[in-house]
Formats: structure tokens, C-alpha cells, sequence
């Protein structure tokens, strides 16, 4: 029983791990937009550089 409960807490902390991370990489961009840092092309190549990376690390590909 005590395995189960481990196992769920660990699967809830590293999705609330993930939530978080998400959260302040878009936040991150939004500020750099706002400030006028990044221009609109920056901005959607970042999106896509997050998610090529994020996929490549959920399929174990090797990104380098």
C-alpha cells in the first residue's frame, strides 16, 4: 500500500514539476515580447525550440 501511495506522490510531483517549468517558460516569453526583446518570429522560435527539445527528451532522442 505504502509503494502505491509513493509511486502516486512521485508521479503528482513531477507533473506539478513540469506544470511549473511550462508556466515560467511562457511567462518568460511573454515578458521578452513585452519588453521588446524578441519580435513576434522570436518568440513562436522559442515555442518551437521548447517543444522539439521537450520531445526529444520524452523519446530519448539525442538532440546535439
Amino acid at each position: 500500500m505504502m509503494d502505491i501511495l509513493i509511486k502516486l506522490l512521485s508521479i503528482a510531483g513531477w507533473f506539478a514539476a513540469v506544470v511549473i517549468a511550462a508556466i515560467a517558460y511562457i511567462g518568460m516569453i511573454i515578458f521578452l515580447l513585452k519588453k521588446k526583446v524578441i519580435g513576434d518570429a522570436g518568440a513562436k522560435a522559442f515555442y518551437f525550440g521548447g517543444f522539439v527539445i521537450a520531445a526529444a527528451f520524452v523519446y530519448r532522442l539525442s538532440v546535439f
